[in-house]
């Protein structure tokens, strides 16, 4: 009985390996699954910043761009998150990811969202991506003159800021999890130049 717990333990190490080389292949250097609280973000805060000053670039503006997009995902995830918002469905928690491709960061978030909430946000998503920086400041500037705060106490300026400061368009994805959820996913990359 002890070899085939050892052989047990063995497997799961080896995993834990093959995932190690994943995250260094991938250029991966933050990964988090589970509830995103604001004690959470605080403390992601305080990692991402001496992690990106130490390991990956000295650039200033890259850095705060990176930190500030970081910020409102999290945010994102913690006030519209349906996971964040019911235990029960804990099966599939929220998770966020930091990490480089090419010269650029890349910032990835996951959680629940009933199906209800999928045709608006795909919709705005869309529009967003439409929209060159001029139009995306001029659509940021309207909006925080006429917009007051919602129950969920956003203002709706979280993605429109997010898509300013990337530069890039915002890919994402809906995959159905059961007839009330889908698992949402948001890849941002900002330019580390």
């Amino acid at each position: 009985m002890k070899k085939l717990k050892n052989l047990k333990t063995s497997r799961t190490l080896g995993r834990l390996f093959d995932f190690h080389q994943i995250m260094l292949n991938e250029h991966l250097y933050m990964l988090y699954q589970g509830m995103i609280t604001h004690e959470i973000m605080r403390a992601f805060l305080s990692v991402f910043k001496f992690m990106i000053k130490s390991l990956i670039s000295k650039k200033r503006k890259a850095l705060r761009k990176a930190t500030i997009i970081m910020i409102e995902c999290l945010q994102n995830v913690a006030m519209h998150g349906a996971n964040e918002k019911n235990k029960k469905l804990n099966r599939h928690p929220s998770i966020f990811l930091f990490g480089t491709s090419g010269n650029k960061y890349v910032i990835e978030t996951g959680n629940l969202i009933r199906h209800g909430e999928i045709t608006r946000l795909e919709t705005r998503l869309d529009d967003l991506n439409k929209l060159d920086r001029k139009s995306l400041k001029s659509l940021y500037k309207g909006k925080l003159s006429k917009t007051s705060i919602s129950k969920k106490g956003g203002a709706g300026l979280g993605l429109i800021n997010v898509a300013i400061l990337s530069g890039e368009d915002l890919e994402f994805n809906f995959k159905k999890i059961n007839k009330s959820y889908s698992f949402f996913s948001l890849r941002i990359k900002i330019a580390n130049n």
